[in-house]
């Protein structure tokens, strides 16, 4: 993902310099047209792209991590409050995203 710190930019050249000094010697993510380009470091407030792009948006990259409610089921005998379950399967739902993992923890996506 990109974070909010960087910027998006309409119409860049093919090696047409980005003024980042906000994040100079920082590592940036880069979407080309909504598709990732190898990530740069911010050098005298620049970065240059090897590819020409209608829309760039370039910013600090980082990871987030969801983690939902318990699930409830109403049963015949009430709540399954407090109650062992399992959940074998998962459907997970992404819009207007560059995907993503599931898993019982971090370490088992």
């Amino acid at each position: 993902m990109v974070s909010p710190l960087g910027f998006s930019l309409a119409s860049l050249a093919q090696g047409a310099p980005l003024s980042l000094s906000h994040l100079e010697g920082s590592t940036v993510a880069i979407l080309a047209d909504g598709i990732a380009v190898p990530e740069q470091i911010v050098s005298s407030g620049q970065i240059t792209l090897d590819v020409e792009a209608s829309v760039v948006q370039v910013g600090l990259p980082y990871d987030c991590d969801l983690e939902t409610l318990k699930i409830e089921v109403q049963t015949g005998n009430g709540t399954a409050q407090g109650k062992k379950s399992r959940c074998p399967e998962v459907i997970i739902r992404l819009l207007d995203s560059r995907g993503g993992k599931a898993g019982p923890d971090s370490d088992h996506l």
